[in-house]
């Protein structure tokens, strides 16, 4: 039986995310923007990431502290953000998000979603 990482690299190719990237970032910047105007937030983590552009159009408006998580089928090549702050699970599975020390205050709340 093939892992299930694999069995979406055929979904998830280089074809679907340019698509998916380009109408994303133009909508994704507009609602970063508001969201940094309603909660200033300074740390983000954004589980399903694909390529970044929600993280890429934070990190525009001053989120220096981000982390993206998805399946290990997304390419690290084409990632709109450092790869440092990506990490690869298999998403059909439960997992922990390894908190780096940047990260150690936050805790699972919305607020320390929102950087409060």
């Amino acid at each position: 039986m093939r892992p299930r990482s694999l069995k979406y690299r055929n979904v998830y190719d280089a074809r679907f995310f340019a698509i998916q990237v380009a109408d994303s970032l133009r909508s994704v910047r507009a609602v970063a923007q508001i969201a940094c105007q309603l909660f200033g937030p300074k740390r983000l983590v954004e589980v399903g990431c694909g390529q970044e552009a929600w993280l890429a159009a934070f990190a525009e408006l001053g989120v220096n502290e981000i982390q993206g998580v998805d399946g290990d089928y997304v390419n690290r090549d084409n990632l709109l953000f450092d790869s440092a702050n990506f990490t690869a699970v298999d998403l059909s599975r439960a997992f922990k998000i390894s908190r780096p020390q940047r990260f150690s205050d936050m805790r699972g709340s919305s607020r320390a979603f929102a950087g409060q």
